[in-house]
């Protein structure tokens, strides 16, 4: 996206802070109302908004329409992929981002970074660090694991997940 091509996009949308919703302003197509909330969910749950034949994310957008910037990065805190309110979004890293995500549909813990080994019967503990997952040890029982995982998210990101 270049600065030009979204200063376009601010003549045909109006983007509404609070709610998150954009409205389009002037028509680009025969389908488009004035007035009409813009955008579709495609199928990764994210709000896109088609302008001239090129899609666009609302999330990337709404953060361009008010601090005029243009950012690849921008979380849904509340990782709801939808709520594009400018509250719920932020501009963070690739590493913040990967923080920010829910339980794999995999699970069977139900807490991040452990699982069971079948191999020693036993709970393991896990973090990724700088692209590499480091174990950081094998415990009896589950809050014991989950208890190393704390202890190396506030190491390691200074904060819990």
């Amino acid at each position: 996206m270049t600065k030009s091509e979204l200063d376009k996009l601010k003549e045909c949308l109006k983007y509404d802070a609070t709610s998150g919703n954009f409205t389009w302003i002037k028509r680009t197509s025969h389908a488009i109302r004035i007035g009409a909330i813009a955008g579709c969910v495609n199928k990764r749950g994210y709000l896109v908004i088609r302008v001239h034949g090129k899609l666009y994310y609302a999330h990337r957008l709404a953060y361009y329409f008010i601090y005029g910037q243009i950012k690849k990065q921008i979380d849904h805190i509340n990782r709801n992929r939808k709520d594009n309110r400018i509250a719920n979004l932020r501009d963070i890293s690739n590493l913040e981002n990967s923080l920010n995500t829910g339980l794999r549909k995999t699970n069977r813990t139900g807490k991040t970074g452990v699982s069971f080994c079948n191999v020693y019967k036993k709970y393991v503990a896990y973090i990724t660090v700088n692209d590499k997952r480091k174990t950081l040890g094998y415990r009896e029982r589950l809050e014991d694991a989950v208890r190393l995982r704390i202890n190396a998210e506030l190491k390691y990101y200074g904060r819990t997940l």
